[in-house]
């Protein structure tokens, strides 16, 4: 049994790889898109089926949030970043076990040995997709950070140079601990 921790690349598109996850990251991408877009077009007054479902998941979404904030007006800043994580990964995830994905694919020789390389791939069974949704939301976090607190006042919980060498050290960890968060997220 071949296992590879990196995707897998099927083809080349102007000159650029397209790998076995980043077609199912793609297919999910407009997938919510897609739904979404059909959603808002066909919003009417007395909800149907279909926007009555996206209004439970948006309010279910919401009103998590608001409780674990604290807050419903701290929900909805940040819900648009949080929804379009946990919806991303939800889907990938459930799209990852429908029948087909990881076991349609070709045969190639690597080595001098025959090996599998399907056509799909879970994208979140990619270390790439994790470190890009890491990276999103350390970006993010650090943003929202700044507009709340001001570029200084944030910084200066890294770069404590007023209350002795204690707290200097702790800031210095604080900061290592941000890029840590990183790596952290992405396994």
């Amino acid at each position: 049994m071949h296992i590879s921790l990196q995707a897998e690349t099927i083809t080349h598109l102007f000159g650029l790889p397209i790998t076995n996850s980043l077609v199912l990251s793609l297919l999910t991408a407009f997938l919510l898109v897609g739904g979404g877009l059909f959603v808002v077009y066909s919003l009417k007054l007395i909800p149907q089926k279909l926007q009555n479902a996206a209004e439970v998941i948006v309010e279910g979404i919401l009103t998590f949030m608001g409780q674990a904030l604290g807050d419903k007006e701290q929900a909805k800043k940040f819900f648009p970043l949080v929804a379009t994580i946990f919806l991303f990964i939800l889907l990938n995830n459930w799209i990852g076990v429908l029948p087909g994905i990881g076991s349609l694919g070709f045969y190639e020789m690597d080595h001098g040995q025959e090996v599998f390389i399907p056509f799909f791939r879970s994208a979140n069974s990619d270390l790439n997709t994790t470190f890009a949704l890491a990276l999103v939301t350390m970006v993010a976090i650090q943003w929202y950070g700044i507009r709340k607190l001001g570029f200084l006042a944030h910084a200066g919980k890294f770069f404590v140079f007023t209350k002795g060498p204690i707290q200097f050290f702790v800031g210095l960890l604080e900061l290592v601990g941000e890029f840590a968060k990183v790596l952290s997220f992405s396994f």
